[in-house]
């Protein structure tokens, strides 16, 4: 069937003109007021042009550019790489080897290898990670270890560098070393690796969340780093908002005055927890899953890593708190938790029980990141 509507006629020449003059008249307002308001704007910031023009501002303003068509969006872990050869001062006509290439493919070279006092020797590397830097010491034959700084240079885009010194006046028979330092990226996007910090720096890997475990409660061991610990004192749980969950103390109850504990009254757990001998702690014993619904007791045989003896769960704790301690021979802490519980931003803060005052924050987990990851400047764009 035929449509019975009419079609719609072409617009005019009168038509098109006025479309056409309203168009360029909304398009003049719209610079003219651009203009006027980059004009007051100027006006009221005080804005000069002629800032720009001095050199510092220039070269501000290059590194910002530098820095927007190169964005820092990944980050990487380091590796040091350490390569040493042997050299011979003074020069009585020996000829080492060089040293082989490192597991990560860098090689240098030293010429000469067997130099005299004051000569120069060339340090010269290949297939090293461009951008770093390449540190160059001479390490003498010496029983305390001494390294003498020759100098530092930046390696190139081709993974090359060089550097030439002067051989020092440390004269011996044998071989001493020239030993290179530089650092290469952990990981590739294909294959990232995990990389461990020792937070809380007492040279164990302390895992980020309490152990699976059969029971309702389940119990962490942290081994405290090497510093002086005070007695009589205290101790506080505190989570990632500063929250105390758990405050205990020895040789009396005291108030803190400092820090997240600011406030808070220690629980005496009623023994001084250094005097045990070392196989024995202060620990709770009785039911429950919450710290009030046990009591402290002890010198006991130790029982870190499982529940203790005369201890029973009956549900599964909300917060983590304090389940046994001591510090005799080395200094050791055990929480309780729920199996599987995060212990992220968790942290131990002590207290000296005589003036009330913080004086030292342990993290109880460490830090275990991949490499390579987005960088900070990545996740705030």
């Amino acid at each position: 069937m035929a449509s019975t509507d009419s079609p719609t006629p072409p617009p005019s020449k009168g038509q098109k003109r006025r479309k056409g003059w309203r168009r360029a008249l909304t398009l003049t307002i719209i610079v003219l007021s651009v203009f006027v308001v980059y004009a007051f704007a100027f006006a009221k910031t005080d804005v000069s042009l002629e800032e720009i023009q001095s050199e510092t501002r220039q070269q501000q303003l290059f590194k910002i550019l530098r820095a927007l068509a190169h964005p820092n969006l990944i980050t990487y872990d380091k590796r040091d790489v350490v390569i040493t050869t042997d050299v011979y001062v003074p020069c009585e006509g020996q000829n080492p080897e060089q040293a082989p290439a490192s597991e990560e493919g860098g090689t240098v070279t030293v010429a000469p290898n067997c130099a005299n006092p004051g000569d120069e020797i060339t340090v010269t590397g290949t297939g090293f990670q461009p951008g770093q830097r390449a540190i160059v010491d001479f390490v003498p034959i010496s029983d305390f270890g001494i390294f003498l700084p020759m100098g530092r240079t930046d390696i190139l885009d081709d993974g090359t560098f060089e550097l030439t010194f002067l051989a020092p006046e440390r004269e011996s028979e044998d071989a001493q070393q020239v030993q290179v330092t530089t650092q290469t990226n952990i990981g590739r996007w294909t294959s990232r690796e995990q990389v461990w910090t020792d937070t809380n720096e007492n040279g164990i890997r302390d895992e980020s969340r309490f152990p699976d475990s059969d029971s309702d409660l389940s119990t962490y061991e942290v081994v405290l780093p090497d510093f002086e610990l005070r007695s009589p004192g205290g101790v506080t749980i505190i989570d990632e908002n500063n929250n105390v969950l758990d405050f205990i103390s020895w040789g009396g109850s005291f108030e803190a005055i400092t820090g997240s504990g600011k406030g808070f009254v220690s629980t005496d757990i009623g023994y001084d927890p250094v005097l045990p001998d070392g196989d024995e702690s202060i620990q709770l014993e009785g039911s429950g899953s919450e710290p009030q619904d046990f009591t402290w007791a002890g010198p006991a045989p130790q029982t870190f890593g499982k529940l203790n003896v005369d201890q029973h769960a009956t549900d599964t704790p909300d917060d983590v708190f304090f389940n046994e301690v001591a510090f005799a021979e080395v200094n050791k802490l055990e929480l309780a938790g729920a199996p599987g519980a995060s212990l992220d931003d968790v942290s131990l803060v002590f207290f000296d029980a005589l003036d009330g005052r913080q004086y030292r924050i342990v993290s109880v987990a460490d830090a275990t990141e991949l490499s390579p990851r987005l960088s900070d400047n990545a996740i705030n764009t």
